[in-house]
């Protein structure tokens, strides 16, 4: 961003990223409180976007990844906006990466930046 850019004009994204060790299926405890943790400290800041880069599955079985995280942001109200195919490699294996968006906010002319250090003490 250059140094003449002005800040409503600038749509802000927030990358995150959260593992998820499920107690029991179906149950994410921890992440779910970060995740909402997350998106209340967002909207305080005016962030207008988030997004989530998760890593899938090629296919239906695979040992070590599952489609978990994707569908605890579906339930968290993210939006998948695009798959880069077999482009992740872990565990001697290709993955897709999933990317995931949720709005925050629909505003035309979104409000300046609350700098997170106003939060801070």
């Amino acid at each position: 961003m250059g140094k003449n850019a002005d800040m409503n004009d600038v749509v802000l994204k927030v990358e995150h990223l959260t593992k998820h060790y499920p107690i029991k299926k179906g149950v994410f405890g921890k992440s779910d409180a970060c995740v909402h943790a997350l998106e209340d400290a967002s909207c305080a800041q005016n962030v207008q976007v988030l997004y989530a880069c998760i890593a899938a599955p090629v296919s239906d079985g695979d040992p070590h990844l599952t489609r978990a995280s994707i569908d605890f942001h579906t339930r968290r109200g993210y939006e998948i906006v695009g798959t880069f195919h077999r482009c992740g490699y872990k565990f001697d294996t290709w993955y897709d990466v999933v990317w995931m968006e949720k709005r925050l906010s629909d505003a035309a002319i979104p409000p300046a930046v609350v700098p997170f250090s106003s939060f801070v003490k």
